[in-house]
């Protein structure tokens, strides 16, 4: 069974982490696997993102069940409205082709 995870909670790591960035972080389905895997979508349109420090805070901040599985770095900034609904199209579910994983 899994764990209910607060997306604000993590949201509020990862922008910790990635430097202040802007952040979402929300469930996408994997095909296969029951419920949904958390994603982090970033704001980098600088191209400046320390990956190995986002890691780090994410390592020591969150317990495991709630790190994102997957990372979503965009090279725009997010069009945010409201209560952090940001307008990123269909991205509720991914394409399963990838070679690697935040963890």
């Amino acid at each position: 069974m899994g764990e209910n995870v607060s997306t604000a909670e993590v949201e509020e790591v990862v922008t910790r982490g990635a430097g202040m960035k802007a952040c979402v972080v929300y469930g996408v389905q994997i095909p296969g696997v029951e419920g949904r895997c958390g994603m982090a979508a970033v704001a980098d349109p600088e191209g400046t993102l320390d990956f190995d420090a986002l890691g780090d805070e994410v390592r020591r901040s969150l317990p495991s069940y709630a790190r994102p599985l997957f990372l979503r770095v965009l090279n725009s900034e997010m069009n945010m409205t409201g209560k952090q609904n940001i307008h990123l199209h269909n991205f509720g579910s991914i394409n399963t082709n990838f070679s690697s994983m935040l963890c």
